[in-house]
C-alpha cells in the first residue's frame, strides 16, 4: 500500500521588518500554529527571484533570521512534515534598499 501524506495546515508565517537595508538588516520570519501528526515539522525559508528560487537549509526552528539582497523581495516558507508533504506559505513582500556604505565583496568574504 502507498502511504498518503497530508501537508501541515492551520498555521501562519510572519516576516519582520517590512523594509530594511540590503545585507545589513536582520530579517526574521516566525511561523506558528502549524499542526500535524507527522512531527517533527521542518521550515525552509526561500526567496523567489527573477532567476528562480533560492532556499535556505531546512530547520526544525520555526523562527529564523537572515539578510536579504536589495529589491522588492518575496519571501516564502516551505513547511514540511516528516513524510515530505509540504505547504508553501507566502509572507508579505519586503522592500530592501541598497546601503551604499556596504561593500558586497566584504560581506561575502
Amino acid at each position: 500500500p502507498v502511504a498518503a501524506y497530508t501537508p501541515p495546515s492551520g498555521g501562519t508565517c510572519v516576516l519582520m521588518p517590512a523594509e530594511g537595508m540590503a545585507l545589513v538588516t536582520l530579517f526574521s520570519v516566525s511561523c506558528s500554529a502549524f499542526d500535524h501528526p507527522g512531527k517533527p515539522i521542518s521550515y525552509a525559508v526561500g526567496l523567489a527571484t527573477n532567476d528562480g528560487i533560492v532556499q535556505l537549509a531546512p530547520s526544525f526552528l520555526s523562527n529564523q533570521s537572515f539578510v536579504l539582497p536589495a529589491g522588492l523581495q518575496m519571501v516564502y516558507v516551505d513547511v514540511t512534515e516528516r513524510g515530505g508533504a509540504t505547504t508553501r506559505v507566502s509572507t508579505n513582500r519586503v522592500q530592501v534598499m541598497e546601503d551604499p556604505s556596504v561593500d558586497v565583496v566584504d560581506v561575502l568574504a
